[in-house]
């Protein structure tokens, strides 16, 4: 467990460098970029999240599943076994873009920008290659490479869009420019070190079927969850403006904090996990221990960042304040994710991936139904608490088919206490206005959290301090 810890230090210190960037960087753009603006480049990162998806075909998955079953000399036979028939997905994909560009700019937003295919092929492509520079990296343990690749990967955005809305022009240009620029620059630091693997090989037909049939559930899953994570920006696409969007994706980025925590400790998670369970089948204990700490940690960040929402936003300009109160229900989507992503691990372990199917079929549904009761009346802050819930129902189902085929036993009681008790939090923090109520709220919320996980408390406390001791 030790050991553990401390490989998730190294991949979490260019994560916790990369939220000290975005801390600066998302109120900075904000003085440059109106909401509306802030909104259509939203609807470029979905359009861009959704098309990744369906090239890679859970490609990325099946790498990081089967990277452990080859050696090191037959992994760059496995890299080109997921790489190939991306190549072929994203060259159908691209011509239909610019065949179809007038069409989607319209739907996207509201009107027609020549050149936007080009942009979206541009970062598509980027953003694959990028994936598997990260899980090569990832897979191989190099937590501080990783983080460095994050680093550069921030920098490169944050100066991208800032120096094209300082020199170029305030519009949503300036935060795709930037995406590509960030991409670029992650790829230059990452790729040097994991070039073995990228070394072209022309790989078996077994092995693409191989990784095809475990990587596609993972991509109609994926896609389903793009769709569960897109409902409430197109609910407000069509119930509401751009500007709402634009306030909507502001509180996003404030949560994406949670999100950055949330990478660090899966990519230390997800590669332990795999290598453990080909080690030791039978070894349940570590699987309970990971998701008590982790549970802990999450639901700490949770209340972190809920108490310091209303300070972060005196940083925004004054039209984006009003986001403060999107954000509490926002918080738990990360949250959720990264508790599925501990408790739900059996399912890929099992190789049963096609139950991941089942989950976001029901959390879809119930999302579709609650934005369309709830955006048209509350707007943005109706989009996050309809958003919020529906992940923890799709955390508890697939915590539920997970321990149906890989039974750990995990605490679902302190867990459960502690959601429970984040949402009441949450909920006053979305309909009160008074800021010293809420903080209050939130430092109570924080106390039942770290009594209900004392003994965890104490083992990172531990850790930390052996951590100072061991540099001093």
């Amino acid at each position: 467990m030790r050991n553990h810890f401390k490989m998730f230090l190294t991949f979490s210190i260019g994560t916790w460098l990369r939220a000290m960037i975005s801390f600066l960087y998302t109120p900075i753009i904000s003085y440059f970029l109106v909401p509306e603006e802030f909104g259509k480049s939203a609807m470029f990162t979905m359009v861009l999240s959704i098309l990744s998806t369906v090239v890679q075909l859970g490609t990325v998955q099946a790498f990081a599943r089967f990277f452990y079953e080859h050696n090191e000399r037959d992994r760059a036979k496995l890299t080109w076994a997921c790489l190939l028939p991306i190549v072929s997905i994203g060259t159908i994909i691209s011509v239909s873009l610019v065949w179809f560009e007038e069409i989607l700019s319209k739907a996207m937003f509201g009107q027609v920008y020549k050149g936007i295919s080009f942009l979206i092929i541009t970062s598509l492509y980027l953003s694959v290659f990028q994936s598997f520079n990260h899980q090569i990296v990832r897979m191989s343990k190099k937590g501080l490479t990783y983080s460095l690749i994050e680093v550069s990967n921030a920098l490169g955005n944050v100066v991208g869009s800032i120096v094209y809305a300082a020199l170029v022009g305030r519009t949503f240009y300036a935060i795709v420019y930037g995406t590509i620029v960030g991409y670029l620059a992650a790829l230059s630091v990452g790729i040097q070190y994991g070039i073995a693997y990228w070394r072209f090989t022309v790989p078996e037909l077994e092995e693409v079927k191989k990784v095809l049939k475990f990587g596609v559930p993972f991509a109609v899953l994926d896609l389903l969850y793009l769709l569960f994570a897109s409902i409430d920006r197109l609910s407000l696409r069509i119930y509401s403006t751009l500007d709402e969007i634009g306030l909507y994706s502001a509180a996003f980025k404030i949560v994406s904090v949670i999100n950055l925590l949330q990478t660090g400790l899966v990519n230390t998670w997800v590669p332990e996990a795999y290598e453990r369970y080909v080690r030791d089948k039978s070894d349940r204990g570590f699987f309970r221990r990971s998701q008590e700490v982790i549970s802990f940690m999450s639901l700490s960040a949770a209340m972190v960042l809920f108490i310091s929402r209303d300070v972060l936003f005196l940083l925004f300009r004054s039209s984006y304040r009003q986001a403060s109160a999107i954000v509490p229900f926002l918080i738990l989507a990360p949250i959720m994710n990264l508790l599925w992503n501990t408790t739900g691990v059996g399912i890929n372990l099992s190789n049963k991936t096609y139950l991941l199917i089942v989950v976001p079929l029901v959390a879809n549904a119930v999302n579709y139904v609650g934005n369309s009761i709830l955006v048209p009346y509350l707007g943005a802050r109706g989009a996050a608490i309809s958003t919020g819930l529906s992940n923890v129902l799709y955390f508890y189902i697939r915590t539920y088919l997970s321990e149906k085929v890989f039974p750990v036993g995990y605490d679902m009681r302190r867990t459960s206490f502690g959601i429970i008790t984040f949402i009441c939090v949450a909920l006053i923090g979305t309909f009160n206005r008074n800021v010293w109520i809420n903080v209050l709220s939130g430092i109570c919320g924080s106390i039942m959290i770290v009594c209900l996980y004392r003994k965890e408390f104490r083992f990172i406390m531990n850790e930390l301090e052996a951590a100072v001791r061991g540099k001093s």
